[in-house]
């Protein structure tokens, strides 16, 4: 006998019933299947960061915003710094033990990276005029001081990586220790690498034409083709700072592009306008100036994000793949989409924004590299740091008041 025909010996109140409950069922196993098939960004925990010794209670103004953030894949700890005072944390992201270095005397928001296959830590120490130090420190020993210090200013961007011949390194991108005034505002990418830690190679990034150029953001990465850098910068064509026959001042022009660049090669790729359209005349970023740029760890895709808009490109080609997030910013400078992150296999581009507008100043978004399909978006406090899991897809948030949020993408 059939199900059917078992069905309509069925008494007409007891059909409702089982017809119903093959409904639900139905329907469950469908949501159930498309929950599975779903990708999952889970919230794991939260570790609150103790203050550092100088304070004796946690201060009544926002303090400890991280702004860098790494994750050893040696150690499994994070290595942060924050926009506010002279720490860099070293956190245990399973038992929440944080560890301090002293990097220096006065600033913050420095650049932090961790050498491979090691447990040395590069972090921008303190200024000296308008420079900084390259410092490396042991973190299996003394943290009171550094095994290496160098004056340079990094604030660009730092990245550990591995030379051809198996030889922990790490790239440090900024200025050199001559005045910026005079050279003219030339860049350099620096590779430092041991025993000494001291540069073994010099890198010029822009091309000597006679304009000045400032770095606002960068990203680096190690492929079997060389060393990657997308580089977003501002170039000052004209100075608002010459004064004119009649005394009044020269209007100022610049442009921002973003700069992909081979450093092993010393070749640039290209150049993506970031304006979309003509340089401006006014001296500043405008409102779709970039607040951030992240670049895959197989060097094959880049994102650029700025105060109205976040693209994802085929580095590669310099093509825009997809416009993932296109949105009228009320409040320009309170908007933007900072600290683009993807996870270690290129399947997924993290991405986390402050906005005003939001009631916790912020939020979270996960996309699909592949489509550019938006798979996670949750509101957050005031996040403004970022970083990956170098073996897995986990990865963490900073926010203000020394809080880091751990999540993980499963699919």
């Amino acid at each position: 006998m059939s199900y059917f025909q078992v069905f309509n010996l069925l008494r007409p109140a007891k059909r409702a019933f089982v017809f119903f409950a093959i409904i639900s069922v139905a329907l469950n196993a469908c949501a159930d299947g498309n929950q599975t098939s779903t990708v999952h960004v889970v919230r794991d925990k939260q570790i609150q960061v103790p203050f550092p010794p100088e304070f004796s209670a946690p201060p009544a103004v926002t303090y400890m915003q991280f702004r860098h953030l790494d994750w050893s894949a040696v150690t499994g700890e994070i290595a942060a710094s924050a926009a506010q005072g002279s720490w860099v944390y070293i956190v245990n992201p399973e038992t929440g033990a944080t560890r301090t270095i002293r990097a220096a005397l006065r600033g913050g928001s420095r650049p932090l990276t961790w050498v491979p296959n090691t447990r040395l830590l590069m972090a921008e120490g303190g200024w000296q005029n308008i420079y900084g130090n390259v410092q490396v420190y042991d973190t299996a020993g003394d943290l009171s001081k550094p095994v290496m210090s160098d004056l340079m200013n990094a604030r660009a961007a730092v990245k550990g990586i591995t030379l051809p011949d198996g030889q922990p390194a790490f790239v440090s991108l900024g200025e050199p220790k001559v005045s910026s005034v005079e050279n003219g505002t030339k860049y350099f990418a620096y590779i430092h690498a041991g025993p000494e830690w001291k540069p073994v190679q010099k890198i010029q990034v822009f091309p000597n034409d006679g304009t000045a150029y400032h770095i606002q953001q960068a990203a680096l990465t190690k492929t079997p083709e060389g060393v990657f850098a997308a580089i977003h910068a501002l170039q000052v064509i004209k100075s608002g700072s010459v004064r004119l026959p009649d005394g009044s001042w020269q209007k100022p022009v610049t442009r921002e592009d973003v700069w992909i660049v081979n450093l092993s090669t010393k070749k640039t790729l290209c150049q993506i306008d970031v304006y979309e359209g003509d340089p401006t005349t006014d001296g500043r970023s405008n409102s779709s100036s970039s607040y951030g740029v992240g670049i895959s760890k197989g060097g094959q895709w880049m994102a650029i994000s700025t105060g109205k808009m976040f693209d994802l490109y085929d580095a590669k080609t310099c093509k825009r793949l997809y416009r993932l997030n296109d949105r009228e910013s009320k409040y320009p400078r309170g908007a933007g989409f900072i600290s683009p992150v993807f996870t270690p296999d290129d399947k997924y581009l993290i991405l986390v924004g402050v906005d005003v507008r939001t009631s916790k100043g912020g939020y979270l978004n996960v996309w699909r590299v592949a489509d550019g399909k938006l798979i996670y978006h949750d509101e957050e406090l005031h996040p403004q740091a970022l970083t990956v899991d170098p073996n897995s897809r986990r990865f963490v948030v900073g926010h203000d008041q020394g809080q880091l949020t751990f999540f993980h993408i499963e699919d």
